[in-house]
């Protein structure tokens, strides 16, 4: 049976070849697609690791999770973390937070007190500089990101204060001047992270003699583990040991985030692959009925014929994985080293920790492997059951190419019936329900290709929308009234200039005025950078879920002096429903003020970045404060009864208010560029991975075609035999592409809507993946695909469109046969 087969595979090289063509495409698409996904989880682990933590840090014992200046470890280097292999550099540190002023700018930023030598052995932010400097070693300089710098409007040599919470407890300030600006494209590290010598760190917040970190460069990441339980042993029990995995916990969750969604995504190219695969190889078997027949008739048994199918699709498939695994290799380490040029998604790329315009497909030979199994686990099992069956027909129906007829299609055939007049339309109709197993599997392809598409867009619309509209309820509201921002400072202006009339349209459902505030909030134990939000607790309830979201305590009450804050900052802060905290801030005369406020309540939304960054207060409270009159505010949140409304809505307000100059009106996506951008992250993946789709769908359909086309070459040689013209031919097939398209698509968007409304209902459970979602805007753990119509137009057409386009070339195959080769089923 082994040498038969051998000898099948090159009696029909036609069909081999085309099988082979099916394997192939489907290796290489999942080859590329798996790679790309792993190139852009291997960026962000990289960049954030060369950047800025190294590969391992040590801390004093109950630093890590603490964060108190207090546990701050003696500056004498441990004997153990010197004589470790694999370790190449390491560098101290001093890290904390600070508020950062720049006359009347100011931001809440995160300090590194580095040792200029030592850390340009561990990371690599020094090679990012695009003007200035990095550090000399000289005191009180500082390096910035170009972003903040923009923020606060700074250049090189100006000089800018900065007030911490020191080590005992007291306020540390200093004058730095700034030296150099670096642009690591991380968003994150560009607003947020300045970088001081460690000597100016120690004077500042009062660390005289001791660091809070060191941190290692290994020789690979690989030793990663090995190396920090190395340390944990050999270190006295006065150290913790982290490796990047603990220490980067944004880029582990972003990297289960990315892989979460790559994995959805995954499964649908996976089947949509099998699938196209499988059509090819169900005709193959099914075009051989009466090869199978004369087997039978010359005493081949049942099992024979199923093992010479087995056989033959085992070298299929092994011939068919070298090649594609070729082809996949070849095509990815070709990206890989020229790199995949996104820089149209830059801003959209940025907002995922660690990534830039460009990204570097990577192998994995652990992928490989899984797609290898997989294609051969498809290749293998399709052909058997049609073979099977085969070896169960008569002999003497299997040599006439007589199958069983079905009778649903039969009965199908004779309700529709299509005018006589149209002779040629009527015999491509005729030949569909002629062999309905072949036309099945012929418009099944752009049938599973429809479902996929379908499907793929509705999930991708039910994330889209989900942290959409948790993120609008949550914060921003849908349109916002403000001033023209300066820096990271809002601008605050009379609610008296914004007129009662104005807000009197049909499309706004709530309005809520704010005061929002840049500021330290401070416990005991610690200080972190914090918005601070002072709200009107009633109006606030018709905008946004805050009063929902209440884990413990009140919420807020207009007469009260009380906040409400994050469960994340709670935790940092180590504080309960009824501590107080000491908020300070700068007025907008460059001035401190400072207040303690007591905790009424603590929230939680599951959104990492909201319950760690605000702060919220009745809007008086901050009035107060900073002087302000009763009608200040700093914006005014506005809520429309359908959110699509916002871009036109805010543009009509902007109209409205052109006569007073300082203010205008922004819709959600200016106020939220990290979901907008977000959601343009995802579209990338999402549209790469469609063009593979469709590229595997075409082929699909293509190889069935021409299958379909191959299998009944004496049917053409019989009306060509009989004076049918080869144009006639030529429209019949095409007759029949145009019917099988059809159907195709029909039945393609059946299946695909219902998934979509079964799974809308139901939801898509990714509670498994819910710690790596906790930092992007607006995620909870369940997905709800949402199905727009709209979208079903484009790719119902492209697909029919595709369908039909690769009927042409099997259209004019059959066409061109010779009459007697065709016959003899040459």
């Amino acid at each position: 049976m082994f040498r038969l087969a051998v000898r099948n595979l090159r009696r029909n090289p036609r069909r081999s070849g085309i099988t082979l063509a099916a394997i192939t495409v489907g290796v290489w698409a999942l080859v590329f697609i798996w790679a790309f996904i792993d190139g852009i989880n291997e960026q962000m682990i990289t960049n954030n690791i060369q950047y800025l933590t190294g590969h391992i840090k040590v801390h004093r014992q109950g630093y890590h999770l603490d964060r108190t200046l207090a546990l701050a470890m003696s500056a004498n280097q441990p004997a153990a973390i010197t004589n470790q292999q694999h370790i190449k550099a390491l560098a101290p540190r001093i890290e904390g937070a600070a508020l950062l002023s720049a006359a009347t700018q100011s931001a809440t930023v995160m300090v590194f007190g580095v040792d200029p030598v030592q850390e340009q052995q561990v990371t690599t932010l020094h090679k990012t500089m695009i003007e200035g400097r990095y550090l000399s070693g000289q005191p009180l300089e500082l390096v910035l990101g170009d972003n903040l710098a923009q923020e606060l409007n700074v250049q090189l040599g100006d000089t800018l204060d900065m007030i911490v919470q020191a080590a005992d407890g007291s306020i540390g300030a200093d004058r730095f001047t700034l030296v150099g600006l670096y642009n690591s494209g991380i968003d994150m590290l560009d607003e947020n992270l300045i970088i001081i010598p460690i000597e100016s760190a120690q004077d500042l917040y009062s660390l005289w003699g001791r660091y809070t970190s060191w941190a290692l460069a290994l020789d690979s990441r690989q030793a990663v583990e090995k190396v920090s339980q190395n340390l944990r042993f050999e270190l006295s029990s006065d150290y913790e040991v982290y490796p990047w995995t603990l220490l980067l916990p944004s880029v582990v969750q972003a990297v289960d985030f990315h892989e979460a969604v790559g994995y959805v995504v995954l499964w649908i190219v996976f089947l949509v692959v099998a699938a196209g695969i499988a059509n090819t190889l169900l005709m193959s078997v099914m075009e051989r009925i009466r090869e199978f027949g004369v087997m039978q008739a010359l005493g081949t048994q049942s099992g024979q014929i199923i093992k010479l199918v087995l056989w033959e699709s085992i070298l299929l498939a092994l011939f068919g994985l070298v090649i594609g695994n070729i082809a996949g290799i070849s095509f990815t380490a070709y990206w890989a080293d020229q790199g995949m040029d996104l820089s149209a998604y830059t801003d959209a790329m940025e907002t995922m920790p660690g990534l830039s315009g460009i990204v570097y497909p990577v192998l994995r030979i652990d992928h490989l492997l899984l797609v290898s199994l997989f294609v051969f686990c498809v290749c293998v099992l399709p052909g058997v059951i049609p073979a099977w069956r085969a070896s169960r027909l008569d002999p003497v129906q299997a040599i006439r190419g007589i199958t069983p007829p079905a009778r649903f299609a039969t009965r199908l055939e004779q309700s529709l019936r299509v005018p006589a007049s149209w002779l040629w339309l009527q015999l491509a109709w005729r030949n569909l329900f002629r062999n309905p197993k072949r036309s099945f599997i012929t418009g099944g392809a752009t049938a599973f290709g429809m479902a996929a598409f379908i499907f793929l867009y509705a999930f991708a619309d039910g994330f889209f929308e989900q942290m959409i509209t948790n993120s609008t309820q949550l914060l921003s509201s849908h349109v916002q009234i403000k001033a023209e921002k300066q820096g990271k400072n809002e601008i605050i202006f009379s609610s008296k200039s914004i007129g009662s009339e104005l807000l009197m349209q049909p499309e706004i459902e709530a309005t809520s005025p704010r005061l929002v505030v840049q500021a330290m909030a401070s416990s005991p134990q610690k200080a972190l950078p914090v918005n601070w939000v002072g709200v009107d607790p009633t109006s606030e309830t018709r905008i946004t879920r805050l009063n929902t979201l209440l884990e413990t305590g009140n919420y807020l009450d207009a007469d009260s002096t009380g906040i409400v804050i994050g469960q994340t900052l709670a935790d940092d802060l180590e504080v309960k429903v009824g501590h107080k905290l000491v908020i300070t801030a700068q007025d907008d005369q460059g001035q401190l003020l400072s207040t303690a406020v007591r905790i009424a309540g603590i929230f939680f939304s599951g959104s990492e970045v909201f319950d760690r960054g605000y702060v919220f207060s009745p809007i008086s409270q901050v009035r107060q404060l900073f002087s302000y009159s009763t009608d200040s505010i700093s914006h005014l949140a506005i809520r429309l009864q359908d959110r699509h409304d916002s871009a036109v809505v805010a543009d009509r307000l902007s109209q409205t208010l052109k006569d007073t100059p300082s203010l205008t009106a922004l819709p959600w996506e200016q106020l939220m560029p990290v979901v907008v951008q977000m959601v343009e992250m995802t579209k990338v993946d999402f549209y790469l991975i469609l063009a593979v789709i469709f590229v595997v769908v075409g082929m699909g359909v293509m190889n069935t075609m021409l299958m379909s086309v191959l299998e009944r070459v004496r049917e053409f040689g019989m009306l060509l035999a009989l004076g049918t013209e080869p144009n006639q031919v030529l429209r019949t097939v095409l007759y029949e592409a145009l019917l099988l398209g059809a159907f195709g698509v029909i039945l393609g968007a059946f299946v695909g809507a219902a998934l979509a409304q079964y799974y809308h209902v139901q939801g898509i459970d990714l509670s498994a993946f819910m710690d790596s979602m906790a930092a992007i805007p607006g995620m909870t753990d369940r997905v709800y695909p949402v199905l727009i119509v709209r979208n079903l137009v484009l790719p119902a057409f492209l697909l029919y469109l595709l369908g039909v386009a690769v009927s042409i070339y099997p259209a004019i195959k059959a066409a061109r046969l010779q009459a007697v080769e065709a016959l003899h089923g040459r």
